[in-house]
């Protein structure tokens, strides 16, 4: 007998057509994959038929979402998605529901949990190696690549099955502050939150940077795979 493929509902930008939420093909690959079965998901409501949640990348998250006035950097906002997807936060967090964020879900992840955001990195924190910026506006080999540690022995670390590895930059917003619940698995060389988890809550991992694009590569592979095992 086949075992069923566990469901995985995934967030997306608005489809100018169909007017639905629609995530990018890289995402439904990279969940096909490892072995789930991708579905667009429309409303918070679909977390309770899930087996697993996976926040995609996308634009900047309204400053408002965490008490703070918009910065000169900030780029394009999309207030209804930011409900939508910080209710599905919610949602997979009280029904134990295992959820990735990636770039921006890892954004949506920190601030549904009470964390505040660099708006922009460059001009808040010009020390910093170069990130990129717009998430999905560049090609793969147009992308930053820098270092990212992880935590021994942390989740993070678990699912790429690695301490340190290359990752593909393309963010210019990050995490500044997480907040009480979730604790700090990764980081850039510079210091920049590449990683958080929360802590003691089954599975429930956000990553800065985008591994749906590496999937030839085992370690950045492994992140979804981790995501729909736990599922």
């Amino acid at each position: 007998m086949t075992t069923p493929k566990p469901p995985i509902a995934l967030t997306g930008a608005r489809d100018a057509t169909s007017g639905r939420w629609q995530p990018k093909e890289s995402y439904t690959r990279a969940v096909a994959e490892a072995g789930g079965a991708p579905l667009a998901l429309q409303s918070p409501d679909e977390v309770a038929q899930a087996a697993g949640v996976l926040l995609t990348g996308g634009g900047d998250v309204a400053p408002s979402r965490y008490g703070r006035p918009p910065h000169p950097g900030l780029g394009a906002v999309e207030e209804e998605r930011d409900s939508l997807e910080i209710e599905v936060v919610s949602e997979a967090l009280a029904r134990g529901v295992p959820l990735l964020g990636v770039c921006r879900g890892t954004q949506v992840l920190v601030v549904a949990c009470g964390g505040v955001l660099w708006q922009d990195v460059p001009s808040e924190l010009p020390y910093t190696l170069g990130h990129g910026r717009g998430a999905g506006r560049e090609g793969r080999s147009q992308r930053t690549m820098h270092r990212v540690l992880l935590r021994d022995g942390s989740l993070a670390a678990k699912a790429a099955g690695a301490t340190e590895l290359d990752v593909n930059s393309s963010h210019h917003q990050a995490a500044q502050m997480v907040g009480p619940r979730l604790i700090i698995s990764g980081w850039a060389p510079d210091g920049i939150i590449e990683a958080v988890e929360l802590a003691g809550a089954g599975f429930v991992l956000g990553v800065q940077w985008h591994p749906e694009d590496l999937l030839d590569c085992r370690q950045h592979a492994r992140v979804f795979s981790a995501l729909v095992e736990a599922a």
